[in-house]
């Protein structure tokens, strides 16, 4: 994840976090929850949050916490090195991709 850059425009924010999924193998769906969650979501709650419907903002949490350890996860390993990484749970909005 790129974490949030205080003080730079939203814009420019977004450029940022495109370029890195540019240059790895990030799924499409995890740039828009690394948008949402990081770079975006706090603001564009702040400035529309009156405007935002109920729905807006349970689509929202689900694409944030979508494969996240609030969702829980297992650990796989590699059968012949033994290297071992968490694999978190994906939302049900998964399978609407």
């Amino acid at each position: 994840m790129v974490g949030r850059k205080e003080g730079l425009p939203e814009l420019e924010r977004l450029e940022i976090v495109l370029a890195r999924a540019s240059r790895s193998k990030t799924k499409p769906c995890d740039v828009l929850a690394e948008l949402i969650h990081d770079t975006l979501g706090a603001d564009y709650r702040l400035q529309n949050g009156a405007s935002i419907s109920n729905a807006q903002h349970r689509v929202m949490t689900a694409i944030e916490v979508c494969r996240t350890a609030f969702l829980g996860g297992h650990l796989e390993q590699c059968d012949q090195c033994g290297h071992q990484r968490n694999a978190y749970n994906s939302c049900v909005m998964g399978s609407l991709f």
